[in-house]
């Protein structure tokens, strides 16, 4: 996980704040609602900033793993295909949107 901060108002460039493994570097605190993950840093920030955290693919699979680490193959294979599904109909929702529009524009020139 790496944790950086960029100046919002002016941007000085980006300062690393936190760099870690998860969980061995990091105190991970799961509920059902959500993850909290915490870190130790020494900064001194004055100012407006924008922080950005980044996961790599394989810490994202280790917090769903903690996270469902209770449930079979099963139920976590239902839980990717709802996901997916999601996905899926929101992409179709978008294409509709944008073909009304485009068609909405069509008529507008005639």
């Amino acid at each position: 996980m790496r944790i950086t901060a960029t100046g919002f108002g002016r941007d000085h460039g980006t300062w690393q704040i936190a760099e870690c493994d998860i969980p061995i570097e990091a105190n991970v605190n799961l509920t059902p609602e959500r993850i909290q993950i915490s870190v130790s840093a020494s900064m001194s920030l004055n100012g407006k900033y924008w922080l950005r955290v980044e996961l790599p693919p394989k810490e994202v699979s280790r917090l769903f793993y903690m996270t469902h680490r209770d449930k079979g193959l099963r139920d976590i294979v239902g839980i990717l295909a709802e996901l997916k599904e999601e996905e899926e109909r929101a992409a179709e929702r978008e294409a509709r949107r944008e073909a009304v529009k485009k068609a909405a524009s069509r008529l507008k020139r005639i």
